[in-house]
């Protein structure tokens, strides 16, 4: 806890933009994975490598996988179906 509580925190503000508030840009240095940052416009980044914060499926679990923009989804429970169909507005459950 001393560690985490005693490792640098920077944040730098961003200027604006156009009129409107330009975010920050932070960095952490943990002691345990290295050096961190983020930013209203940048990647989240560990030790120089940049982590992905949205996947390419919307939905990824046991009873549904949907990748992000679908607009049919089919969640199952092993006995039950619901599919749902937003391009359609339709609901079935089967």
């Amino acid at each position: 806890m001393a560690a985490v509580g005693a490792a640098p925190v920077g944040v730098h503000q961003m200027p604006a933009n156009n009129g409107h508030p330009g975010g920050f840009d932070v960095s952490y240095r943990s002691p345990t994975e290295g050096q961190m940052t983020f930013g209203w416009n940048a990647p989240l980044t560990v030790a120089g490598r940049t982590i992905a914060l949205h996947g390419t499926r919307r939905f990824d679990d046991p009873f549904i996988s949907e990748p992000v923009g679908s607009q049919l989804y089919a969640i199952r429970n092993g006995i039950s179906k619901l599919t749902l169909d937003f391009a359609h507005n339709r609901r079935e459950a089967q």
